[in-house]
């Protein structure tokens, strides 16, 4: 948490600084500006080496998710003004429709072992974490194998298609608060 956020939680926490919604809205502004300053790129191991020289290996999120989480978050918070805004649920249909494509476009379809050992495949369609392993058919041999990170292209090409679509959503989330008059509300400290 930086200094600014923390300073009003401590006013939040001390009573000289009301509840209020705006601020509410203007924290989680805040986040998804940050959050979408940086870098969109995959999430990945770091190995360095400890002072044994034994591997250690750290995960570093993928900024893509963090993004679209702190939207997610945003949209979550402003609901009781998006059931309002007709002008934010006509944009927010024609997103989803752009973010079911992308789904369909990348998704996998689940495929199972059954007890005779042949691959059926399920209704199940999902983005595979990174590193999963899934069943696929060799081009080569025409055989299913079960692959470790076989989906990795797609799944990484689904959240890079993700970005423009998220990039929109904050921009029409924006024009929200503009329109509820949020930038306009003074907030009181002390």
């Amino acid at each position: 948490m930086d200094e600014e956020t923390n300073n009003l939680m401590e006013g939040f926490s001390s009573g000289k600084v009301e509840f209020s919604k705006p601020l509410l809205v203007m924290l989680a502004l805040k986040d998804c500006r940050e959050k979408r300053a940086v870098e969109m790129k995959e999430g990945y191991f770091n190995e360095t080496l400890d002072k044994d020289k034994k591997r250690v290996r750290t995960w570093i999120p993928d900024s893509r998710k963090i993004f679209i989480g702190s939207i997610t978050s945003l949209k979550i918070l402003l609901s009781p003004e998006i059931k309002q805004d007709k002008d934010f649920k006509e944009t927010y249909e024609k997103l989803k429709k752009q973010k079911n494509k992308v789904f369909e476009k990348h998704s996998y379809t689940k495929k199972v072992l059954n007890s005779e050992g042949k691959v059926i495949e399920t209704n199940e369609k999902y983005i595979p974490p990174i590193d999963e392993s899934v069943i696929l058919q060799d081009p080569k041999t025409k055989k299913n194998i079960l692959q470790r990170g076989g989906w990795n292209k797609h799944t990484n090409d689904y959240f890079n298609d993700l970005i423009p679509i998220y990039d929109r959503l904050f921009e029409e989330l924006n024009n929200l608060i503009h329109r509820m008059g949020y930038y306009k509300k003074k907030q009181r400290f002390g």
